[in-house]
């Protein structure tokens, strides 16, 4: 989680919030959210257009949501004017999508059958004492980057230099382009 501090007006004290706090976008990025509309949030209400009405559901933020809440490009939205601010504010957005998308995966452990990785029996190979232990956190192969992601990666690469025999040259070119050539 990263720290992200606000001061709060009516407690007279230094509060942490999340990076899913609908609060955080317009208070961070004051010139792309001029009205103070709320950012994007766990429970953002979404519209049913086939029952005509709002419905909501705690969703965890991934790639698209990005897309689909805040660049609408038909409309004339001040954040697609932002420049370098917006530049920040899409690093931001996917540091932020990063950041929950770890978090799903260090509360659903269970789900994810992680168990199968660790336990007991690393501790009693170990002769390790009972309170250094602390909880592992697997990352499964969906998660790019991950050890196991990579490995699958590289395996697939190596399949394919397989099947279309080992490359006989390698060829960096480039290019100027005041060439007349081109």
């Amino acid at each position: 989680m990263r720290d992200i501090v606000v001061y709060h007006k009516t407690n007279q004290e230094l509060m942490q919030i999340s990076e899913c706090h609908p609060a955080y976008l317009p208070m961070h990025y004051v010139f792309l959210f001029p009205t103070g509309q709320l950012g994007w949030s766990v429970y953002l209400k979404h519209w049913n257009v086939a029952a005509n009405a709002w419905y909501s559901t705690k969703k965890f933020l991934n790639r698209n949501t990005i897309v689909i809440v805040y660049f609408n490009v038909q409309q004339n939205l001040p954040i697609l004017r932002g420049s370098k601010l917006f530049q920040q504010f899409i690093v931001d957005a996917w540091a932020s999508t990063e950041q929950n998308r770890l978090r799903y995966v260090r509360l659903n452990q269970n789900n994810l059958r992680s168990e199968l990785y660790g336990g007991l029996t690393d501790i009693m190979t170990a002769d390790l004492d009972l309170n250094q232990i602390r909880q592992r956190v697997v990352l499964p192969f969906s998660h790019t980057g991950s050890a196991r992601s990579m490995h699958e990666i590289y395996q697939d690469s190596l399949a394919i230099t397989r099947f279309n025999k080992h490359p006989n040259i390698f060829l960096t070119m480039t290019t100027n382009p005041k060439w007349p050539e081109i």
